[in-house]
């Protein structure tokens, strides 16, 4: 079964050859998507997910997503720059060193070439693997990231995000 990723924002979005909804394609059942639009014109990363939430920050807004049976958008009162300084668990715009890529029995691994235009993720969640193919629309950034409790997948790249469940199917 196919997943797909929504864009964010379309209106400050490059041009692609892909379908609208073609960000994300991935090719088995072990993964629900979790729905969310955040409006965003350009994100700049968000913090490695913990206790069942994250922050996810643009030039000009941070949001608080709580994670539970969906995911749920919070607009906080922060400037972005502020939060992201004082963040050790901030990935995107070039600071991708504390994302979660292994708990327990669950991993990603990838690797981000700034040229292509998708990054192949890999995953296992026990003795199942699979992978997602994540277009991305800008070399300037991507990162992944798993919950701290191995249950969440958060992909996202400058105009995406994506949020998965990891061992759940749809």
């Amino acid at each position: 079964m196919k997943w797909f990723a929504r864009i964010l924002n379309r209106r400050s979005m490059p041009a692609s050859p892909l379908a609208p909804g073609q960000l994300v394609v991935c090719n088995n059942s072990h993964l629900e998507e979790l729905p969310l639009k955040i409006p965003s014109e350009r994100l700049i990363g968000f913090t490695a997910p913990a206790r069942g939430r994250f922050f996810v920050c643009d030039h000009d807004e941070v949001w608080m997503v709580d994670l539970k049976d969906k995911a749920e958008l919070v607009e906080i009162d922060d400037a972005p720059y502020k939060f992201v300084e004082g963040r050790s668990d901030f990935v995107g715009w070039g600071l991708n060193d504390k994302e979660v890529k292994e708990v327990g029995d669950t991993g990603i691994q990838y690797e981000f070439h700034p040229s292509r235009d998708f990054v192949v993720v890999h995953y296992w969640i026990g003795a199942k693997s699979g992978e997602i193919n994540f277009r991305i629309s800008s070399g300037d950034w991507f990162a992944a990231s798993l919950s701290d409790d191995g249950k969440f997948l958060v992909l996202a790249e400058p105009y995406a995000l994506a949020i998965f469940a990891m061992g759940r199917s749809a």
